[in-house]
């Protein structure tokens, strides 16, 4: 039964070849090596009657082989390091999405006590559609369109500018039922 130093020198010249063939060249073939190496060892008891060099071959081209398999598989490079910038998560924190949850909320409420007309051009306006548009679907002249919108969104700027948050009136000493 042959050894696994007589059989090393294959192992590492079939790794060295596989390698230049499959792998990029960031891939670390001394650790490819080892795990061959491995797999040769415990190959070895169970095929006495093969040639070990042989053996060793096919086990180190299917261990270079899942290397490629798995490289293939994860070709992501993280962007913080490719282009040397800081990746920031652009999902807002949960505090964030209350806020924003909130004042979604009360703009909806304020876009209810619009008059139909303003806010049908307000909500238009946002969706994207052009003064001409908005005038058609409305069936307005254009700058009638365009002056509905101007007031509608400035009725809501003042709104929201009176709008107060919920815990305003709290110190931060005060409890949350206190008031000033």
């Amino acid at each position: 039964m042959a050894t696994l130093e007589q059989v090393d020198g294959v192992i590492v010249r079939a790794a060295h070849a596989c390698a230049r063939g499959y792998l990029p060249p960031t891939e670390d073939v001394d650790d490819l090596i080892q795990l061959a190496r491995i797999a040769v060892w415990q190959a070895l008891p169970r095929y006495p009657e093969r040639d070990p060099s042989a053996l060793a071959v096919v086990i180190t081209r299917r261990v270079v082989v899942d290397a490629y398999r798995r490289a293939k598989a994860n070709r992501s490079i993280p962007v913080d390091e490719f282009y040397g910038v800081t990746v920031v998560d652009p999902r807002p924190d949960p505090e964030d999405w209350v806020v924003r949850t909130e004042l979604r909320d009360h703009v909806m409420r304020l876009l209810d006590l619009l008059p139909e007309q303003q806010r049908t051009a307000v909500v238009l306006r946002a969706l994207g559609y052009s003064q001409a548009e908005t005038g058609a679907h409305l069936g307005i002249r254009q700058n009638a369109a365009a002056v509905r919108a101007h007031r509608g969104i400035a009725a809501l700027r003042r709104a929201l500018d009176q709008r107060k948050r919920p815990c305003d009136h709290l110190t931060p000493d005060q409890p949350k039922g206190a008031t000033k």
